[in-house]
């Protein structure tokens, strides 16, 4: 039986995933890569939160900062697809290190509008709230064992492995 708080961590990180989602579904057309890169968000989310089980002291500033690097990346994949109707590649870092500021501020002029400046609002709000509510609530207690220990170490091995071998690691840019 998984641990009630293994849940509710699990929850934080379907929220800005779900969003993210929805706006794909509302402002682009829906494919099959958008369910992989839902499903590649939530197992690049399992890879974040699993190392969370061998720290003790630290959980909760860990689980703050990998949950903002979740959203972050998730974020700047969404707003990416919205923008130019396919995902993050390397040639894409390749472009933004080569840019100056002046090309940078013409490029928000040009390609911001109120459909991105509301996801942009209401994602990190969103984001905001759930760091707010469950910085003080969310009890990380976790059940030590060896077995256990053995069980995560194997969980993420095997999505990070499946990531791999599989084409859902293109969605990710962490990855990258």
């Amino acid at each position: 039986m998984l641990n009630k708080s293994i849940i509710k961590l699990f929850n934080l990180f379907l929220v800005p995933t779900v969003l993210a989602f929805i706006f794909e579904c509302i402002y682009r057309q829906i494919s099959w890569n958008s369910f992989f890169n839902v499903i590649e968000n939530l197992l690049f989310a399992i890879i974040l939160i699993s190392p969370i089980y061998f720290i003790s002291r630290w959980n909760k500033t860990y689980l703050i900062l990998v949950f903002l690097f979740f959203c972050f990346c998730t974020y700047f994949e969404t707003a990416y697809y919205y923008l130019f109707g396919t995902y993050f590649s390397p040639s894409a870092v390749f472009v933004v290190m080569e840019s100056n500021l002046v090309e940078a501020k013409e490029f928000i002029g040009f390609y911001m509008n109120v459909p991105l400046m509301v996801f942009t609002t209401v994602f990190w709000m969103v984001t905001l709230a759930i760091i707010l509510k469950y910085k003080m609530t969310l009890s990380l207690t976790f059940e030590k064992s060896r077995k256990i220990a053995i069980k995560v170490i194997l969980l993420f091995l095997a999505v990070f492995i499946f990531l791999k071998m599989t084409t859902l690691i293109v969605f990710n840019l962490p990855y990258l």
